[in-house]
Parts: structure tokens; sequence; C-alpha cells
């Protein structure tokens, strides 16, 4: 009996989520956060640039920053 009504329960969900085009409002809900994902890496960014103290050594922000991002073997 249980089931029974777990398979009916996934068969309307399936059937409403079709039918009132769920498909498309994720595929745009995908789009959207895609892209406002760079202009949240430039605030981030930014907020950083003012949290970071400007006496700080540079060169161990560059060798942290070097350490995280894959760098071309070219550039080495």
């Amino acid at each position: 009996m249980v089931l029974v009504r777990l398979i009916l329960f996934f068969n309307e969900a399936i059937r409403d989520f079709l039918h009132k085009n769920c498909q498309y409002l994720s595929a745009a809900i995908s789009f959207y956060a895609l892209f406002s994902m760079f202009p949240l890496g430039l605030a981030v960014i930014s907020a950083i640039g003012f949290l970071v103290d400007p006496g700080a050594e540079r060169s161990d922000l560059a060798k942290e920053i070097a350490d995280v991002l894959p760098v071309s073997s070219e550039l080495v």
C-alpha cells in the first residue's frame, strides 16, 4: 500500500513538473546563476582588496594565489 502511494506521488510530481514547464524555469535559473558568478567574483575580490592590509607583503599574497590557481607550464 505504501509503495503504491509512493509511486502515485512520484507520478503526480513528474506530471506537474512537466505540465508547468518547470524544465524551462530551471534552465532559466541556471543560466542567470551562471552569469551572476562573474560579477559576484568581482565583488568578492574588491571586498578582499579593501580588507587586506596595504602594508602586507604582496609577495606572500601572490604566492598564496599561485598555490591555489593552476599555472601553465609554459609560463613557469
